[in-house]
Protein backbone atom coordinates (compact mmCIF):
# COMPACT_ATOMS: atom_id res chain seq x y z
CA UNK A 1 0.00 0.00 0.00
CA UNK A 2 3.21 2.56 0.46
CA UNK A 3 3.13 3.69 -3.24
CA UNK A 4 -0.54 4.51 -2.76
CA UNK A 5 -0.03 6.53 0.21
CA UNK A 6 2.37 8.33 -1.87
CA UNK A 7 0.20 8.64 -4.55
CA UNK A 8 -1.47 11.42 -3.64
CA UNK A 9 0.39 12.92 -1.40
CA UNK A 10 2.31 16.41 -1.92
CA UNK A 11 4.81 16.90 0.57
CA UNK A 12 6.15 20.16 1.83
CA UNK A 13 8.51 19.74 4.97
CA UNK A 14 11.15 18.08 2.82
CA UNK A 15 12.55 16.30 0.37
CA UNK A 16 10.23 13.13 -1.74
CA UNK A 17 12.18 10.27 0.07
CA UNK A 18 11.12 6.41 0.72
CA UNK A 19 8.28 7.62 3.04
CA UNK A 20 7.28 10.74 1.27
CA UNK A 21 6.29 11.34 -2.69
CA UNK A 22 5.49 15.36 -4.35
CA UNK A 23 3.21 16.28 -6.76
CA UNK A 24 0.08 14.85 -5.41
CA UNK A 25 -2.90 16.20 -4.86
CA UNK A 26 -3.70 15.90 -0.83
CA UNK A 27 -1.35 18.76 0.20
CA UNK A 28 1.29 18.02 3.70
CA UNK A 29 3.11 20.40 5.65
CA UNK A 30 4.05 21.55 9.08
CA UNK A 31 2.07 23.48 11.74
CA UNK A 32 3.10 26.79 11.22
CA UNK A 33 2.15 28.40 14.50
CA UNK A 34 4.61 27.58 17.49
CA UNK A 35 4.56 28.42 21.25
CA UNK A 36 7.17 27.81 23.61
CA UNK A 37 4.93 26.16 26.00
CA UNK A 38 4.77 23.18 23.16
CA UNK A 39 8.62 22.89 23.24
CA UNK A 40 8.42 22.74 26.82
CA UNK A 41 5.84 19.79 26.90
CA UNK A 42 8.03 17.86 24.11
CA UNK A 43 11.04 18.67 26.56
CA UNK A 44 8.80 17.16 29.51
CA UNK A 45 7.73 13.51 26.98
CA UNK A 46 11.22 13.15 26.62
CA UNK A 47 12.16 13.46 30.28
CA UNK A 48 9.37 10.35 30.80
CA UNK A 49 10.95 7.96 28.58
CA UNK A 50 9.26 9.46 25.31
CA UNK A 51 12.41 9.39 22.32
CA UNK A 52 11.38 12.39 20.05
CA UNK A 53 10.43 11.95 16.42
CA UNK A 54 11.11 14.59 13.72
CA UNK A 55 8.67 12.39 11.20
CA UNK A 56 6.00 10.58 13.07
CA UNK A 57 4.65 9.60 9.55
CA UNK A 58 7.89 8.34 8.64
CA UNK A 59 10.22 4.87 9.43
CA UNK A 60 9.16 4.56 12.68
CA UNK A 61 6.27 6.66 14.79
CA UNK A 62 7.34 5.43 17.81
CA UNK A 63 7.90 8.84 19.74
CA UNK A 64 6.67 12.55 19.68
CA UNK A 65 7.03 15.43 17.75
CA UNK A 66 5.49 18.34 15.88
CA UNK A 67 2.79 16.96 13.94
CA UNK A 68 2.02 17.34 9.97
CA UNK A 69 -1.06 18.46 8.66
CA UNK A 70 -3.23 18.47 5.82
CA UNK A 71 -3.08 22.79 5.25
CA UNK A 72 -1.86 24.53 2.46
CA UNK A 73 -1.47 28.52 2.54
CA UNK A 74 -2.89 28.60 5.60
CA UNK A 75 -6.36 26.92 5.45
CA UNK A 76 -7.03 23.28 6.20
CA UNK A 77 -6.85 20.66 2.88
CA UNK A 78 -9.54 18.77 2.85
CA UNK A 79 -10.21 15.96 0.40
CA UNK A 80 -12.57 17.82 -1.64
CA UNK A 81 -9.91 20.37 -1.92
CA UNK A 82 -7.63 18.14 -2.90
CA UNK A 83 -9.75 15.59 -5.55
CA UNK A 84 -12.40 18.06 -6.72
CA UNK A 85 -10.72 21.06 -8.03
CA UNK A 86 -12.34 23.30 -10.79
CA UNK A 87 -10.31 20.79 -13.41
CA UNK A 88 -12.18 17.74 -12.68
CA UNK A 89 -15.66 19.58 -11.51
CA UNK A 90 -15.21 20.47 -15.42
CA UNK A 91 -15.16 16.73 -16.76
CA UNK A 92 -17.65 16.00 -18.91
CA UNK A 93 -18.34 12.61 -17.56
CA UNK A 94 -18.39 13.66 -14.10
CA UNK A 95 -21.87 14.43 -12.19
CA UNK A 96 -21.92 16.01 -8.89
CA UNK A 97 -25.72 16.39 -7.17
CA UNK A 98 -25.25 18.08 -3.88
CA UNK A 99 -27.92 17.60 -0.67
CA UNK A 100 -28.68 14.18 -2.48
CA UNK A 101 -29.10 11.57 -0.41
CA UNK A 102 -28.01 7.75 -1.40
CA UNK A 103 -31.51 5.40 -0.68
CA UNK A 104 -30.61 2.62 -2.02
CA UNK A 105 -28.75 0.11 -4.61
CA UNK A 106 -30.49 -0.90 -7.93
CA UNK A 107 -29.99 -4.60 -7.83
CA UNK A 108 -31.56 -7.03 -11.16
CA UNK A 109 -30.51 -10.64 -8.89
CA UNK A 110 -27.46 -10.20 -7.38
CA UNK A 111 -25.57 -8.09 -9.98
CA UNK A 112 -25.74 -3.85 -8.91
CA UNK A 113 -26.75 -1.69 -11.78
CA UNK A 114 -27.30 1.72 -10.29
CA UNK A 115 -28.20 3.37 -7.71
CA UNK A 116 -31.52 5.35 -5.93
CA UNK A 117 -31.22 9.04 -4.26
CA UNK A 118 -33.52 11.94 -2.92
CA UNK A 119 -32.34 15.50 -4.07
CA UNK A 120 -33.04 18.54 -1.87
CA UNK A 121 -36.18 18.53 -2.80
CA UNK A 122 -37.39 14.81 -1.37
CA UNK A 123 -37.72 13.97 -4.96
CA UNK A 124 -36.47 10.55 -5.77
CA UNK A 125 -34.49 9.95 -9.08
CA UNK A 126 -32.25 6.61 -10.05
CA UNK A 127 -29.07 6.65 -11.31
CA UNK A 128 -27.90 3.68 -13.65
CA UNK A 129 -24.22 2.04 -14.18
CA UNK A 130 -22.83 0.76 -16.91
CA UNK A 131 -19.81 -1.16 -15.11
CA UNK A 132 -19.74 -1.07 -11.42
CA UNK A 133 -21.51 0.99 -8.17
CA UNK A 134 -18.94 2.26 -5.75
CA UNK A 135 -20.18 2.88 -2.76
CA UNK A 136 -18.19 5.31 -0.37
CA UNK A 137 -20.48 6.70 2.46
CA UNK A 138 -18.28 6.17 5.19
CA UNK A 139 -18.06 3.85 7.86
CA UNK A 140 -21.87 4.95 9.26
CA UNK A 141 -23.68 4.80 6.20
CA UNK A 142 -22.19 2.38 4.03
CA UNK A 143 -23.86 -0.36 6.51
CA UNK A 144 -27.34 1.21 6.15
CA UNK A 145 -27.18 1.86 2.61
CA UNK A 146 -26.55 -1.61 1.73
CA UNK A 147 -29.06 -3.03 4.39
CA UNK A 148 -31.71 -0.74 2.85
CA UNK A 149 -30.89 -2.46 -0.66
CA UNK A 150 -31.66 -5.78 1.08
CA UNK A 151 -27.96 -6.72 1.68
CA UNK A 152 -27.23 -7.93 4.95
CA UNK A 153 -28.50 -9.60 8.35
CA UNK A 154 -31.74 -11.04 7.60
CA UNK A 155 -32.95 -10.76 11.26
CA UNK A 156 -31.46 -7.21 10.52
CA UNK A 157 -33.65 -6.80 7.52
CA UNK A 158 -36.78 -8.11 8.60
CA UNK A 159 -37.11 -5.72 11.35
CA UNK A 160 -36.97 -2.65 8.97
CA UNK A 161 -39.43 -4.46 7.00
CA UNK A 162 -36.35 -4.94 4.04
CA UNK A 163 -36.95 -7.76 1.65
CA UNK A 164 -33.77 -10.26 2.12
CA UNK A 165 -32.03 -9.86 -2.06
CA UNK A 166 -28.38 -11.32 -0.20
CA UNK A 167 -27.57 -12.58 2.89
CA UNK A 168 -24.57 -11.08 4.45
CA UNK A 169 -24.01 -10.52 8.32
CA UNK A 170 -21.25 -9.09 9.09
CA UNK A 171 -22.74 -5.49 7.32
CA UNK A 172 -22.39 -2.94 10.12
CA UNK A 173 -20.82 -5.00 12.64
CA UNK A 174 -17.27 -4.89 13.71
CA UNK A 175 -17.37 -1.22 14.08
CA UNK A 176 -13.97 0.49 16.18
CA UNK A 177 -12.89 3.45 16.65
CA UNK A 178 -10.14 5.49 19.00
CA UNK A 179 -11.69 6.78 22.20
CA UNK A 180 -10.27 9.64 24.17
CA UNK A 181 -10.26 12.02 26.91
CA UNK A 182 -8.96 15.57 27.49
CA UNK A 183 -6.70 16.57 30.51
CA UNK A 184 -6.20 19.84 30.33
CA UNK A 185 -3.37 21.26 32.65
CA UNK A 186 -3.14 25.29 33.62
CA UNK A 187 0.26 26.86 32.77
CA UNK A 188 1.73 30.47 33.92
CA UNK A 189 2.62 31.94 31.05
CA UNK A 190 -0.25 33.95 29.15
CA UNK A 191 1.78 33.22 25.47
CA UNK A 192 -1.05 29.85 24.48
CA UNK A 193 -3.59 29.36 22.18
CA UNK A 194 -6.25 30.09 24.32
CA UNK A 195 -5.46 33.43 25.37
CA UNK A 196 -4.95 34.21 22.41
CA UNK A 197 -8.75 33.71 21.51
CA UNK A 198 -9.17 35.83 24.08
CA UNK A 199 -9.96 39.98 22.94
CA UNK A 200 -8.74 42.20 22.41
CA UNK A 201 -5.45 39.43 21.18
CA UNK A 202 -8.23 37.65 19.01
CA UNK A 203 -8.75 40.64 17.15
CA UNK A 204 -4.90 41.16 16.14
CA UNK A 205 -4.77 36.91 15.15
CA UNK A 206 -8.40 37.78 12.83
CA UNK A 207 -6.55 40.46 11.09
CA UNK A 208 -3.33 38.35 11.00
CA UNK A 209 -5.47 35.76 9.30
CA UNK A 210 -7.11 37.82 6.94
CA UNK A 211 -3.96 39.50 5.32
CA UNK A 212 -1.36 37.26 5.52
CA UNK A 213 -2.84 33.51 6.23
CA UNK A 214 -0.78 33.19 9.48
CA UNK A 215 -1.08 33.42 12.92
CA UNK A 216 -3.36 31.52 15.50
CA UNK A 217 -6.13 30.85 13.29
CA UNK A 218 -3.77 28.95 11.46
CA UNK A 219 -3.61 25.85 14.26
CA UNK A 220 -4.97 22.73 13.81
CA UNK A 221 -6.84 20.62 16.54
CA UNK A 222 -2.96 19.94 17.87
CA UNK A 223 -0.06 20.91 16.60
CA UNK A 224 1.87 17.91 18.57
CA UNK A 225 1.43 13.89 18.32
CA UNK A 226 2.56 11.25 19.97
CA UNK A 227 3.15 7.12 19.52
CA UNK A 228 4.28 5.45 23.11
CA UNK A 229 4.23 1.70 24.09
CA UNK A 230 2.14 0.64 27.45
CA UNK A 231 4.13 -0.76 29.79
CA UNK A 232 6.69 -3.71 29.13
CA UNK A 233 5.25 -3.58 25.17
CA UNK A 234 7.88 -2.59 22.29
CA UNK A 235 4.67 -1.36 19.60
CA UNK A 236 2.96 2.03 20.21
CA UNK A 237 -0.30 1.35 22.32
CA UNK A 238 -0.97 5.20 22.81
CA UNK A 239 -1.56 8.56 20.93
CA UNK A 240 -1.08 11.41 22.32
CA UNK A 241 -2.28 14.65 20.92
CA UNK A 242 -1.03 18.27 22.59
CA UNK A 243 -2.26 21.44 21.71
CA UNK A 244 -0.91 24.91 23.60
CA UNK A 245 -4.26 26.05 24.83
CA UNK A 246 -7.40 24.97 26.67
CA UNK A 247 -10.98 25.32 26.51
CA UNK A 248 -14.09 22.93 25.84
CA UNK A 249 -17.67 23.69 24.28
CA UNK A 250 -20.72 25.90 25.41
CA UNK A 251 -24.04 24.92 25.51
CA UNK A 252 -24.60 26.08 21.93
CA UNK A 253 -21.63 24.02 21.01
CA UNK A 254 -19.10 26.48 20.50
CA UNK A 255 -15.74 26.58 21.71
CA UNK A 256 -14.60 28.49 24.54
CA UNK A 257 -11.29 29.22 26.25
CA UNK A 258 -10.68 28.17 30.05
CA UNK A 259 -10.75 30.98 32.12
CA UNK A 260 -7.52 30.92 32.87
CA UNK A 261 -4.31 30.11 30.66
CA UNK A 262 -4.01 26.29 30.18
CA UNK A 263 -2.68 23.56 27.78
CA UNK A 264 -4.95 20.28 26.45
CA UNK A 265 -3.44 16.70 26.07
CA UNK A 266 -5.57 13.95 24.72
CA UNK A 267 -4.24 9.85 25.00
CA UNK A 268 -6.21 7.02 23.01
CA UNK A 269 -5.76 3.50 22.84
CA UNK A 270 -4.98 2.91 19.05
CA UNK A 271 -5.72 -0.77 18.98
CA UNK A 272 -8.50 -0.97 21.32
CA UNK A 273 -10.87 -4.45 21.46
CA UNK A 274 -14.00 -2.99 21.80
CA UNK A 275 -16.39 -3.44 19.21
CA UNK A 276 -19.63 -1.90 17.79
CA UNK A 277 -22.03 -2.19 15.17
CA UNK A 278 -24.16 0.33 13.14
CA UNK A 279 -27.30 -0.62 11.51
CA UNK A 280 -30.37 1.41 9.75
CA UNK A 281 -32.97 2.40 12.03
CA UNK A 282 -35.62 3.56 9.39
CA UNK A 283 -36.14 2.59 5.50
CA UNK A 284 -36.12 6.39 5.21
CA UNK A 285 -32.35 7.35 4.55
CA UNK A 286 -32.85 10.60 5.88
CA UNK A 287 -33.44 9.21 9.11
CA UNK A 288 -29.85 8.68 11.22
CA UNK A 289 -28.80 5.06 11.88
CA UNK A 290 -28.54 3.68 15.25
CA UNK A 291 -24.72 3.54 16.15
CA UNK A 292 -23.42 1.69 18.49
CA UNK A 293 -19.83 1.76 19.95
CA UNK A 294 -19.54 -0.45 23.01
CA UNK A 295 -16.31 1.88 24.04
CA UNK A 296 -14.56 0.68 27.40
CA UNK A 297 -16.59 -2.76 26.78
CA UNK A 298 -13.37 -4.97 27.65
CA UNK A 299 -11.14 -5.30 30.16
CA UNK A 300 -8.06 -4.52 28.30
CA UNK A 301 -9.55 -1.38 26.55
CA UNK A 302 -10.36 0.06 30.63
CA UNK A 303 -6.94 -1.27 31.72
CA UNK A 304 -5.34 0.51 28.65
CA UNK A 305 -7.39 4.05 29.28
CA UNK A 306 -6.42 4.13 33.31
CA UNK A 307 -2.54 3.70 32.05
CA UNK A 308 -2.88 5.98 29.39
CA UNK A 309 -4.55 8.87 31.58
CA UNK A 310 -1.62 8.10 34.20
CA UNK A 311 0.76 9.05 31.59
CA UNK A 312 -0.69 12.26 31.18
CA UNK A 313 -0.24 13.30 34.41
CA UNK A 314 3.41 11.51 34.34
CA UNK A 315 4.21 14.57 31.28
CA UNK A 316 2.72 17.56 33.01
CA UNK A 317 4.17 16.62 37.03
CA UNK A 318 7.66 16.01 35.24
CA UNK A 319 10.53 17.97 36.74
CA UNK A 320 10.29 19.48 33.04
CA UNK A 321 7.13 21.07 32.61
CA UNK A 322 5.82 21.62 36.50
CA UNK A 323 7.62 24.59 36.83
CA UNK A 324 5.60 26.16 33.82
CA UNK A 325 2.45 24.38 35.74
CA UNK A 326 -0.73 25.97 37.76
CA UNK A 327 -3.43 23.72 38.72
CA UNK A 328 -5.26 20.66 37.03
CA UNK A 329 -7.75 22.12 35.07
CA UNK A 330 -9.39 18.96 34.02
CA UNK A 331 -10.57 16.55 35.78
CA UNK A 332 -8.73 17.84 38.80
CA UNK A 333 -7.44 16.93 42.03
CA UNK A 334 -10.80 15.04 42.95
CA UNK A 335 -9.97 12.46 40.41
CA UNK A 336 -7.11 9.75 41.48
CA UNK A 337 -7.97 6.50 41.71
CA UNK A 338 -8.21 3.73 39.34
CA UNK A 339 -12.36 3.64 39.79
CA UNK A 340 -12.57 7.57 39.14
CA UNK A 341 -10.22 7.23 36.01
CA UNK A 342 -12.87 5.44 34.27
CA UNK A 343 -15.90 7.35 35.55
CA UNK A 344 -14.04 10.81 34.04
CA UNK A 345 -13.48 8.31 30.84
CA UNK A 346 -17.18 7.44 31.06
CA UNK A 347 -18.33 10.57 30.99
CA UNK A 348 -16.17 13.06 29.45
CA UNK A 349 -14.71 10.28 27.05
CA UNK A 350 -15.20 11.10 23.67
CA UNK A 351 -14.72 9.92 20.07
CA UNK A 352 -11.23 10.87 17.78
CA UNK A 353 -13.45 10.66 14.60
CA UNK A 354 -11.62 7.41 13.28
CA UNK A 355 -14.66 4.97 12.67
CA UNK A 356 -13.96 2.03 10.64
CA UNK A 357 -14.61 -1.46 10.39
CA UNK A 358 -18.45 -1.71 9.35
CA UNK A 359 -18.02 -3.25 6.12
CA UNK A 360 -15.05 -5.34 7.06
CA UNK A 361 -12.99 -6.92 4.47
CA UNK A 362 -12.14 -10.46 4.62
CA UNK A 363 -11.97 -13.53 2.49
CA UNK A 364 -15.65 -15.06 1.70
CA UNK A 365 -15.54 -18.11 3.96
CA UNK A 366 -15.29 -15.56 7.14
CA UNK A 367 -19.09 -14.88 7.70
CA UNK A 368 -18.48 -11.42 9.09
CA UNK A 369 -16.78 -10.10 5.98
CA UNK A 370 -18.71 -8.00 3.50
CA UNK A 371 -16.28 -7.13 1.16
CA UNK A 372 -13.04 -8.99 -0.22
CA UNK A 373 -9.36 -8.05 -0.61
CA UNK A 374 -10.75 -5.91 -4.08
CA UNK A 375 -13.30 -4.32 -2.27
CA UNK A 376 -16.18 -6.32 -4.09
CA UNK A 377 -19.48 -7.24 -2.21
CA UNK A 378 -19.46 -11.05 -1.51
CA UNK A 379 -22.01 -12.56 -3.33
CA UNK A 380 -22.64 -9.25 -5.50
CA UNK A 381 -21.45 -8.77 -8.74
CA UNK A 382 -20.54 -4.68 -9.87
CA UNK A 383 -21.02 -3.07 -6.41
CA UNK A 384 -17.55 -2.22 -4.51
CA UNK A 385 -17.01 -0.42 -0.98
CA UNK A 386 -14.48 2.12 -0.91
CA UNK A 387 -14.22 4.31 2.07
CA UNK A 388 -13.18 3.30 6.11
CA UNK A 389 -15.69 0.91 6.65
CA UNK A 390 -13.81 -1.68 5.01
CA UNK A 391 -10.81 -1.20 7.22
CA UNK A 392 -10.64 -5.26 9.33
CA UNK A 393 -9.04 -3.70 11.83
CA UNK A 394 -8.15 -0.17 13.36
CA UNK A 395 -5.64 1.82 11.73
CA UNK A 396 -2.89 2.51 14.76
CA UNK A 397 -2.98 5.95 13.74
CA UNK A 398 -5.27 8.41 12.48
CA UNK A 399 -7.75 7.41 9.20
CA UNK A 400 -7.61 10.06 6.57
CA UNK A 401 -4.38 8.69 4.93
CA UNK A 402 -5.12 5.19 5.23
CA UNK A 403 -8.67 5.82 3.53
CA UNK A 404 -7.14 8.15 0.55
CA UNK A 405 -4.91 5.25 0.19
CA UNK A 406 -7.77 2.81 -0.55
CA UNK A 407 -9.78 4.79 -2.75
CA UNK A 408 -6.68 5.14 -4.87
CA UNK A 409 -6.01 1.29 -4.58
CA UNK A 410 -9.66 1.41 -5.51
CA UNK A 411 -9.34 3.36 -8.75
CA UNK A 412 -6.74 1.05 -10.02
CA UNK A 413 -8.48 -1.83 -9.20
CA UNK A 414 -11.82 -0.65 -11.61
CA UNK A 415 -9.36 0.17 -14.08
CA UNK A 416 -7.69 -3.21 -13.66
CA UNK A 417 -4.55 -1.36 -13.18
CA UNK A 418 -1.25 -2.99 -12.24
CA UNK A 419 0.11 -2.34 -8.76
CA UNK A 420 2.78 0.51 -9.09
Amino acid sequence: MLPYFKKSENYEPGPANEYHAKGGELNVTDVAMKYDITDVYLDAAVSVGIPLNEDINGESQDGIGYAQVNMKNGMRWSSADAFLDANVKKRPNLTIVLRAVAQRVLLEGKNAVGIEYQDAKGNTHQAKANREVVLCAGTYNSPPLLELSGIGNPDVLAELGVEVQHELCGVGENLQDHFQVWVQQGVKTKDCLSEDGKFPKVVWGVLKYMFAKKGPLTMPACNVGGFVPNEGAERPIFQIHFTPGAGGMDSDGKMVATPDPGVNSTVCNVRPTSRGSVHARSTDPQVFPKIVHNYLSTERDRDLAVEGFKLQRKIYQSESFNPHATYEILPGDDVQTDEEILEFWRTEGMSVYHPVGSSKMGPAEDPTAVVDNELRVHGIESLRVADASIFPLLPSGNTHAPTVAVAERAADLILGNPTP
